[in-house]
């Protein structure tokens, strides 16, 4: 898709991903606020590991080849790591009425279902 904005595709631990924001250059798009969203599906069940690179790649289709988006929401987060998905510099693609103006984020996990001792067992 030629309007895709492409993904980072990186992960990193809570210092790295410090790091890595530290060293952006915001131009144009400058977010307002944080849009967080949990999974659902997968749950924590599903992915007890956390994400893997095959599993971002495996999103980068879904968002750009079956759903036909410019982006995704900018990261995707586990109890190991954080997945920097849309660059954060870029406005991203998960929530109709804040995608222009917020940083969109995926927390693994589906919290209607899943307890909070599920993410440390």
């Amino acid at each position: 898709m030629p309007d895709w904005k492409g993904i980072v595709g990186n992960s990193y631990d809570a210092n790295g991903f410090d790091s890595y924001c530290h060293a952006l250059r915001w131009s144009a798009w400058r977010p307002s606020f944080i849009v967080l969203h949990n999974t659902a599906a997968p749950t924590l069940a599903q992915r007890p590991n956390g994400f893997t690179k095959q599993h971002i790649l495996n999103l980068e289709g879904f968002y750009r080849d079956t759903q036909g988006w410019k982006a995704g929401p900018h990261l995707f987060i586990d109890d190991k790591q954080i997945w920097v998905f849309t660059p954060l510099t870029l406005s991203g693609t998960h929530s109709p009425s804040y995608n222009k103006i917020a940083l969109g984020i995926e927390m693994l996990g589906d919290y209607d279902k899943d307890s909070s001792t599920a993410a440390a067992a």
